[in-house]
């Protein structure tokens, strides 16, 4: 399982170029989810089930090139850093 997070975290601080002034939830990243389709399922509900995470949209499931195990699924994520993160 690979997972790239495009923008910049640091202690669940993220903060991101898209980021709307004013709302409750202003900060976004970009997020490839890339290994089977399970351990996509499998990660996507980690994130999906996290209160201090809003998952604003999900890409359908790509495959990749050159082979027939590995894909990959695109997200957007907001933190919401005023929600409990989940223990």
């Amino acid at each position: 399982m690979q997972i790239t997070a495009i923008g910049a975290c640091d202690d669940f601080h993220m903060a991101s170029r898209w980021a709307e002034p004013g709302g409750g939830i202003d900060e976004m990243v970009k997020i490839r989810l890339q290994g089977t389709t399970n351990e996509i399922k499998r990660m996507r509900r980690v994130i999906e089930r996290n209160r201090s995470l809003e998952v604003r949209s999900v890409s359908e499931v790509f495959a990749n090139k050159g082979t027939k195990k590995y894909f990959r699924q695109y997200m957007d994520v907001s933190f919401d850093p005023k929600k409990k993160v989940e223990e």
